[in-house]
């Protein structure tokens, strides 16, 4: 998985739109073919054959060094075509996979997380545990802020709804945000300032689990049901 990361850089850097192409056929492959409903991927550190994981629901499924690789990747291609099914992806993963790896009593970290009938997660220990998975989970539990608000041009992008407040000096613009996800739908979003800098166009994704609730979303009193609402 970090090749496929290094291709997004390549691409980026250099604009080989070649290693574009694999980084994007490789995660929608992963993501389509490949991933459980926790949005991890793979059995005992191996892709079966594609759309087969309902035959390998073992003790030894979603190492989380794959699904903290894959959110990485999905912020590249994201940068690319801010599209709302990228942060689907990310946010079933991150609520899903991520934070159930970390215990929530000694800050230890799972290797894998069993997709098996009767599993238990095996976690880490301070002194003789010290997997990639442990270090990769230090830096994923790190990362919640970085990517709940992103900006492009005059547009700020709300991906994530996690409970936060942005204070944005240069752009004269901030923002409270209120959330029960995942423990409910209700989110609340309050514009705290937006003076002359502020970006003219503020972009709510709209969760793939909302998007049949035509009252998902309203403002001022109106509902809006659009997969990107504009406010």
């Amino acid at each position: 998985m970090p090749k496929f990361i290094g291709a997004a850089r390549q691409f980026e850097v250099a604009g080989d739109v070649d290693a574009a192409a694999a980084a994007q056929f490789f995660w929608e492959t992963v993501t389509h073919h490949y991933s459980y409903v926790i949005g991890g991927n793979a059995d005992r550190e191996y892709f079966q054959a594609p759309d087969s994981i309902a035959s390998f629901l073992t003790e030894q499924t979603c190492e989380h060094c794959n699904s903290y690789n894959m959110l990485k990747l999905t912020r590249h291609l994201y940068q690319w075509m801010p599209q709302a099914r990228y942060f689907d992806y990310y946010e079933r993963t991150l609520h899903n996979h991520t934070m159930a790896a970390q215990h929530p009593a000694t800050g230890m970290f799972t290797y894998m997380t069993p997709m098996i009938t009767g599993g238990e997660r095996g976690f880490s220990d301070k002194f003789d545990a010290f997997w990639c998975c442990v270090g990769s989970g230090m830096e994923a539990h790190a990362q919640f802020g970085d990517s709940i608000y992103w900006h492009a041009g005059d547009a700020l992008y709300v991906n994530l709804y996690i409970p936060s407040t942005l204070d944005w000096h240069d752009a004269d613009v901030a923002i409270e945000l209120d959330s029960g996800v995942p423990e409910n739908g209700d989110v609340r979003l309050q514009v705290l300032r937006a003076g002359a800098l502020a970006p003219r166009r503020l972009l709510l994704r709209i969760p793939a689990w909302c998007r049949m609730n035509l009252r998902c979303v309203s403002m001022d009193g109106r509902s809006r049901s659009q997969r990107w609402m504009a406010m």
